[in-house]
């Protein structure tokens, strides 16, 4: 093994799932999704934006989890455990906690960030002193409900890594009796047969099967402060797989080699498993409500894991297969086209950390404005931010981080701005490279949304939508009769206006849903009325 080399196609893999992670923090806000209120206020959700959201998440956390066992392991054997605590206290504990106290405050006071949502009533009548004091001290000392939770937001990711570093750190502490990290003769043997045969990513996902299916919801979103004891674990076992990728280096080869039919036996899935991953976490029993592995709560009923078990087994298996085949083949192939050295490719591993620190202050805050404009469509819309966001973080990473101190924080070592290759880094010069990308996107994105568009006239899902925001009651008010609205599970307004927690919302939708002819009793697919909604 050459301790010297450099992996230029994970160092894109790294790169793209960091960009990856600014399309779904955009998104999000565009995607025709009733299960989160802090990201409602889209008129004209579209399902473009939904198989985004779905898409990227099937797999993105994951890859991150076994690309941070990859490097914290190659740090390790070229510097030792010392360089690596050393680094990851500079460039992971610092930034988190400035992440936490300082960065997230600010992003949520610009981007009136709430648990229940950006239009709600917690902060009316209130002045901005008082706003950003709610922020700055995490909702103590008021009696405004800003926060639910301690939420992380995109720091999350942070927060599980700190723990699996400091298990790194502790077993390495063992020596000779470390049986996790110090060339675990199974851990060895069950790697390289997962990768030498075509069929062995089967192996994985049996392995993390238990653990995946133990979790409330086969699409599970990341917690926080109070995280879940299994989902820590899962993450931890795609980081342990990432300590042993390194330790087994040659396999990349193998990965290279399988890549495209990783990547093609996956597509499929992608498209076909997120109906059934919702329409489960719809009819689930209400049990799975109060189950819980949180830390600070533990609460394991056997209906809230084994709720349609069947059903469940077949999602959650389908899912754990396909986020190892979407994570092997994208190193595979990065590793068998683009581990050549390039400038650009390097460039954008230097900004990528930059790139997940920051984001969501741009993708958040234009997405929110965007939310209240009439014109274009959602995909336009979506499109026109990513650039946007790119356009003022890379602004940023040029002018403040690269060739300053906060280089050596968000890369390890700041930049020579003397150096050659800089001169190709300009803003200027990447805005003009990039122009004629940016407009061929925006020109699909202002197609595919208009198709969209298209098709779901006369539907009336800015009602759906507005019944689950409660953004604008003028607007809701201007419709005469909504019988037979509803969406693809069969739920009218009544139903969706029924999720959000009626102290918090600008206005009741209910009486006005009621006066258009809306039926408080109608059934959605799995035969439950609004009422169900409400009380659940």
């Amino acid at each position: 093994m050459d301790k010297q080399e450099r992996y230029h196609g994970l160092d894109f893999v790294r790169a793209v799932a960091m960009m990856l992670g600014v399309v779904l923090h955009i998104s999000m806000f565009f995607c025709d999704v009733n299960s989160f209120h802090w990201i409602a206020g889209e008129h004209k959700r579209d399902s473009i934006n939904t198989f985004a959201v779905m898409g990227i998440h099937f797999f993105r956390m994951q890859l991150f989890m076994l690309l941070a066992g990859f490097f914290a392991e190659l740090v390790l054997q070229r510097k030792g455990m010392n360089a690596l605590m050393r680094d990851r206290i500079k460039r992971i504990l610092w930034p988190f906690l400035i992440g936490i106290f300082l960065f997230m405050p600010m992003f949520m006071l610009v981007t009136n960030d709430t648990w229940p949502g950006a239009y709600t009533n917690i902060f009316d009548g209130v002045s901005m002193l008082e706003r950003i004091k709610s922020y700055l001290l995490w909702g103590a000392f008021t009696e405004r409900d800003v926060f639910n939770e301690y939420n992380f937001w995109h720091f999350w990711f942070i927060y599980f890594l700190l723990f699996f570093y400091l298990a790194h750190w502790l077993m390495h502490q063992l020596g000779s009796k470390d049986f996790l990290f110090k060339d675990n003769s199974l851990f060895n043997s069950l790697i390289r047969i997962s990768l030498t045969q075509k069929w062995g990513f089967l192996i994985l996902t049996l392995l993390a099967f238990p653990i995946h299916f133990s979790l409330q919801s086969p699409m599970f979103w990341p917690s926080h402060f109070n995280f879940q004891i299994n989902e820590m674990i899962y993450y931890f076992g795609f980081y342990v797989f990432g300590v042993y990728l390194y330790k087994n280096i040659t396999l990349l080869k193998s990965l290279a080699k399988n890549g495209w039919f990783y990547v093609f036996i996956s597509i499929p899935f992608v498209f076909l498993l997120n109906g059934p991953t919702e329409k489960y976490d719809l009819m689930r029993n209400v049990v799975v409500d109060i189950t819980s592995w949180k830390v600070a709560n533990i609460q394991v009923w056997q209906e809230g894991i084994f709720s349609n078990s069947a059903f469940k087994s077949i999602i959650v298996f389908l899912r754990c297969a396909v986020s190892w085949t979407l994570c092997l083949g994208f190193i595979g192939l990065a590793h068998r086209y683009l581990n050549q050295p390039s400038r650009y490719v390097r460039y954008l591993a230097d900004s990528a950390y930059w790139v997940f620190w920051v984001h969501v202050l741009f993708t958040c805050f234009f997405s929110r404005y965007a939310q209240e404009i009439t014109f274009g469509n959602a995909v336009l819309k979506s499109v026109v931010i990513f650039y946007l966001s790119l356009f003022f973080m890379y602004l940023l990473y040029n002018k403040c981080v690269r060739y300053t101190f906060l280089g050596d924080y968000f890369m390890g070592r700041r930049k020579d701005p003397s150096h050659p290759d800089e001169v190709h880094f300009k803003t200027s010069s990447l805005f003009k490279k990039s122009i004629p990308v940016a407009l061929m996107s925006i020109c699909i994105a202002f197609l595919c949304g208009y198709l969209d568009d298209f098709i779901k006239k006369g539907s009336k899902r800015e009602v759906i939508a507005e019944a689950f925001a409660a953004r604008d009651q003028a607007f809701l008010e201007s419709y005469d009769s909504l019988i037979r609205v509803n969406d693809r599970f069969g739920r009218n307004p009544i139903h969706i206006a029924s999720i959000l927690p009626e102290p918090y919302r600008r206005y009741n939708p209910i009486p006005i849903l009621l006066n258009q002819s809306v039926d408080i009793n109608e059934r959605d697919f799995v035969g439950r009325t609004p009422l169900f909604y409400a009380v659940r």
